[in-house]
């Protein structure tokens, strides 16, 4: 039995059923998950219902709820629209598996696109728990400095929070938990660096296990040229390949994310997966109307455009009407003083 761990409020209900549908679509015959579901109050009886509707076609798996009350309610929160306090529930996790020795945590902007037994049997040794490597600038640039904000020698182990294999019994015998929660709650965390990922970074820091790209996937950084240099000084080319072609877990990692974005080709992976949910003409009605949206607010900003282009035009004129005038007045003068 494999657990899986993802922490989700109402805002997040439909993107963690397509999430689990994934998972359940490319689990092996052999495979057998639990799924663990740290909530906020927020999360509707019928949201509930959704998640069941993923599960019933597939006996064996099991999920949990785990109510997380008021837990992290005054935590520090990125300005960020896609971030909430349910980035931090992450860090309860070894007590509230309290019987397992490892398991697997996922956000829920994700699509699993194979078996998950591979990551599940890595061999964490003493670490406390495995990623891959953040793609980010400030990763390669040491003029930026986060390492010493963060209070670690270097950010080479700096890692994505999205997606980890965690090593429960070596956190709970590190007393990991309430390591966490003392950074949570230090005073003066007014920058991003300091939110979930910074923290667990840093308290993680010298006992993390780097792993293969392909097991979290920024689709949209692996194929804009943009990125490409920075990608090329974090990973082999090997590994940049095999994510590219073939990716275990692909991470939408930002405000952009596909169910808002219908005709980004970057959104094909998490589509693929929604539309043979059972939520397929919701998630694409939704996603319609979003776009349609976009397309009247683009329209609206190109009537204020021409509405402001048609008032420039008319002060232009009648600056050039006023310029002519004085042209014509100081014509006059010369003429009038010959």
């Amino acid at each position: 039995m494999i657990p899986i761990v993802m922490a989700l409020d109402e805002n997040y209900a439909l993107p963690t059923c397509v999430t689990i549908h994934s998972i359940l679509m490319n689990a092996s015959c052999d495979t057998e998950y639990k799924f663990y579901l740290m909530v906020t109050d927020t999360l509707s009886d019928a949201s509930k219902q959704k998640i069941k509707m993923v599960l019933e076609p597939y006996p064996r798996v099991q999920i949990e709820y785990l109510d997380m009350e008021t837990l992290f309610d005054d935590a520090y929160i990125p300005n960020s629209s896609h971030v909430s306090r349910a980035t931090y529930f992450r860090f309860m996790i070894p007590e509230m598996l309290a019987t397992y020795d490892k398991c697997i945590y996922l956000d829920v902007d994700i699509v699993v696109c194979d078996d998950l037994t591979e990551l599940y049997e890595i061999n964490l040794a003493d670490n406390y728990l495995a990623g891959v490597k953040s793609i980010s600038p400030v990763v390669v640039d040491e003029n930026m400095e986060y390492h010493k904000k963060l209070e670690i020698p270097s950010l080479d182990q700096f890692f994505n929070a999205g997606v980890l294999l965690m090593n429960l019994s070596a956190m709970r015998h590190a007393d990991l938990t309430n390591e966490l929660l003392h950074e949570t709650n230090k005073e003066n965390r007014d920058d991003e660096i300091f939110a979930s990922q910074g923290i667990l970074n840093k308290v993680c820091y010298n006992r993390i296990l780097l792993l293969p790209l392909k097991f979290n996937v920024p689709i949209h950084k692996i194929k804009r040229p943009h990125t490409q240099e920075l990608i090329n000084q974090l990973f082999s080319p090997d590994e940049i390949e095999e994510a590219a072609n073939n990716p275990i877990i692909v991470h939408y990692i930002g405000n952009s994310k596909p169910w808002n974005r219908l005709f980004d080709t970057f959104s094909y992976h998490w589509y693929k997966f929604a539309l043979s949910s059972p939520f397929s003409e919701e998630i694409y009605r939704d996603a319609t109307k979003i776009e349609q949206e976009k397309g009247k607010k683009a329209a609206d900003k190109f009537e204020q455009s021409l509405q402001k282009n048609e008032s420039l035009r008319q002060r232009n004129t009648q600056l050039e009407q006023k310029n002519e005038s004085l042209r014509q007045r100081s014509t006059q003068l010369e003429q009038k003083n010959e």
